[in-house]
This record gives C-alpha cells, structure tokens and sequence, in this order.
C-alpha cells in the first residue's frame, strides 16, 4: 500500500506491517512530529510472529519522510525481506534506521540524521 503526505504525531508505529511475505508498503512524504513514543515505520518479521522464519515483508520503500522523534528509531526492520527494502532521502532528527533479528537485502542511502538539515558528505552514497 501507499502511505503519502500525512502528519503523525502521538503514535505508537506510525506504519506498519505483520511482515508476512506478501507484506509491502511505500511511505514517502509524511511528517512525523516529536512526540511518537515508537518508531515511526516498521515492519515486523518471523521472530514477531513465531514463524521460525526471518522474513520481514516483501518489498518496503521509505523515502522523502520528515522525523522528528527524539526517543526511538525511525525506522524498525525485524527481519529480512523477502525481496528488498530501501530507505533513501529521508530526514531523521534523531535516530535513522535499525535492522534487527537478522541482517540483510537492505539499502540505505541519503538519509541526513541529525537536528541541523545539512547533508553529511559521509552520507551520500553514488
């Protein structure tokens, strides 16, 4: 599904998945205000789900998002997705974007993770 254009603030998981296989999502143009008291987009995985598998989704796209949250992660992959997640040109105040309970088909690239909105040079990838 397609989340576009929207402002979140208070929310556990702005976005979210069970992650089973067919599980896909594009969230891109949306505002997350400081006070989300979870990560902001998330997909859940296998070890969620007592499966006894690593799949975290299909394909997820997070991209040309503004998070302003302070206290957790802005993004949570709890696994591995079945073909692939990208998380390009987003904003994130504090905290970027964590993979956790297995590590892999994953890309991450221009994302500024800081208070100041200046591009790190470190950060761009060709």
């Amino acid at each position: 599904g397609l989340v576009e254009g929207n402002k979140f603030d208070y929310m556990r998981h702005s976005v979210a998945a069970s992650g089973w296989q067919n599980d896909s999502y594009e969230a891109r143009y949306n505002l997350v205000e400081q006070n989300s008291i979870g990560h902001a987009f998330d997909v859940h995985g296998g070890t969620d789900r007592g499966d006894g598998t690593t799949v975290a989704g299909n394909t997820i796209t997070i991209h040309h998002n503004t998070v302003k949250a302070l206290t957790n992660e802005a993004v949570r992959l709890r696994g591995i997705p079945y073909n692939k997640a990208t998380i390009n040109n987003n904003w994130f105040v504090k905290y970027g974007v964590n993979q956790i309970n297995a590590q892999g088909k994953m890309e991450t690239y221009r994302n500024l993770m800081r208070v100041e909105r200046t591009l790190d040079k470190n950060s761009i990838t060709p």
